[in-house]
């Protein structure tokens, strides 16, 4: 049987910490799929029970704003979709989820669940003060706090999601 590791409840990482003495609006970037965000479930359960005053603001895709964990995170906010079936028409629609998200903050600490390029990018132009996620798809310049993501290791996703905090 496998080894279970608790996840520190009580605060973020040492190092995060030193930088943000307790965050008050934490803003998740949620996983863009329904099997995801049902195993992302003990990283939000983690994340209220350790912060439990701060605001906190879940960022999604339309068809997973239904499965959004309500009674652990204040609010919902449901991405723009591109107007275009472009690149182009992508990047207007994520600008326009940025610039809503930035008018809405300050947010002291923005956490990154899906590993895209594009997620991390949405925290760094909502104006994010410390981002923390996963070095993947070329986003390591967008993070904070970086965290090494190993693609062969036997962790399963949903712990996965609970290291990032």
């Amino acid at each position: 049987m496998g080894t279970v590791r608790q996840p520190n409840t009580g605060s973020l990482s040492v190092y995060c910490m030193n930088r943000i003495p307790a965050p008050q609006k934490i803003l998740v970037r949620a996983p863009n799929w329904i099997g995801d965000q049902i195993l992302a479930y003990p990283c939000f359960h983690y994340l209220r029970a350790g912060y439990s005053t701060a605001q906190i603001t879940v960022v999604c895709q339309p068809w997973v704003a239904s499965v959004q964990f309500r009674h652990l995170v204040d609010e919902v906010y449901v991405l723009p979709q591109p107007k275009r079936a472009s690149l182009w028409g992508q990047v207007q629609a994520l600008e326009a989820g940025a610039r809503a998200l930035r008018a809405y903050g300050p947010w002291d600490l923005g956490i990154c669940l899906p590993n895209s390029f594009s997620s991390a990018w949405l925290l760094a132009r909502a104006g994010v003060q410390w981002r923390r996620g996963y070095v993947t798809d070329g986003r390591g310049f967008l993070l904070h706090d970086k965290l090494a993501w190993e693609p062969h290791s036997a962790q399963h996703r949903a712990e996965a999601y609970v290291h990032v905090l």
